[in-house]
């Protein structure tokens, strides 16, 4: 999954990279998604956050499959230290989860997840 650029790229992704985004975005969609805050800037302003969910019984690593579907480039925002999600004064893991979900279903959404 790491050469993508944008959601026009799905054509082009692996079948397992395909599965691997629909059992994010359905982790999403059922609260089963556990956040990392690995890093907050200084002026608090941008964190970095990995995203995981479990799937037959082993944790799943879901920071690029969130960030394909905030329709963002792999390189400019996911590194190994995690996704870099800029903004304050709210809670920035929903905030993230709220904008890969589509419209009609983020009703729905609530702020279910796990912190580590």
């Amino acid at each position: 999954m790491k050469y993508f650029t944008t959601k026009k790229d799905y054509n082009n992704l692996s079948e397992w990279d395909k599965k691997h985004i629909k059992n994010t975005y359905n982790s999403i969609i059922k609260g089963a998604i556990i956040a990392d805050v690995v890093s907050v800037s200084k002026n608090g302003l941008s964190r970095r956050i990995k995203f995981y969910y479990i799937k037959n019984n082993k944790i799943v690593r879901a920071t690029n499959a969130i960030s394909f579907l905030l329709n963002k480039g792999y390189d400019y925002i996911v590194n190994d230290e995690g996704l870099k999600v800029s903004g304050a004064g709210m809670d920035m893991i929903f905030h993230t989860l709220y904008n890969c979900i589509e419209y009609k279903k983020r009703d729905n959404l609530s702020q279910n997840y796990n912190i580590l």
